[in-house]
């Protein structure tokens, strides 16, 4: 993943460029937001971490600029210890999470790590949605926006790629066979036959024959 440090302290900046790049990332530094502006434009960077007070403009503004360009940028606004008004103000304006100065590089990490997994159950559903749209084969609708289903649809896609077997689990009516028919239709087998077996009503060897 790409990462953008914008922040005017030249310590501050090669601190966490230096961290993020040792933890794999690629990352961009910019020490004014005008200069942000000119590598956001030349780059595309996914996630920026936002220092909120600059001279040449405050993140507010910046961060502004920037959704302007990339509506879909996530960004990690950083604020001076305390300023819990700035941090609510600059979430409302698009920030994904604030982090105090000085910044907890673990804790940096931590929060980096989850947006990463929101993009890729993002994408993930983003795929699924794209396939059924783009297919008249698809006899079924997906109904459900919550981080809960996105999270579901996102294990779908995934194993839906592999050879594994898959056991759904679940209560009666939630369901399931919806769930393992859409597995199937994403998978490489979606020429072969989709097989409902009612395991429920398999006869035990040795049992009664209803």
């Amino acid at each position: 993943m790409k990462i953008l440090v914008v922040d005017d302290e030249q310590l501050q900046r090669e601190t966490l460029k230096g961290f993020l790049e040792k933890k794999g990332y690629q990352v961009y530094g910019a020490a004014s937001g005008a200069e942000a502006l000119q590598i956001f434009s030349a780059y595309p960077i996914p996630l920026a971490l936002l220092d909120h007070k600059m001279p040449d403009m405050n993140g507010d503004e910046l961060l502004a600029r920037m959704k302007e360009i990339n509506p879909f940028l996530r960004a990690i606004m950083i604020t001076a210890y305390g300023a819990v008004d700035t941090a609510v103000r600059v979430m409302r304006l698009g920030a994904d999470d604030f982090l105090e100065k000085p910044v907890d590089l673990l804790e940096l990490l931590a929060k980096i790590e989850g947006i990463e997994q929101q993009v890729a159950m993002e994408e993930d559903v983003a795929a699924i949605s794209e396939t059924i749209d783009s297919s008249k084969e698809l006899p079924l609708q997906v109904i459900g926006d919550s981080p809960e289903m996105r999270k579901l649809l996102s294990v779908v896609r995934r194993v839906s790629l592999t050879p594994w077997t898959v056991l759904i689990r679940g209560e009666t009516g939630t369901g399931k066979e919806l769930i393992a028919l859409l597995i199937h239709l994403l998978s490489p087998r979606i020429q072969a036959p989709f097989i409902e077996v009612n395991c429920a009503a398999i006869n035990q060897p040795g049992g009664e024959r209803g």
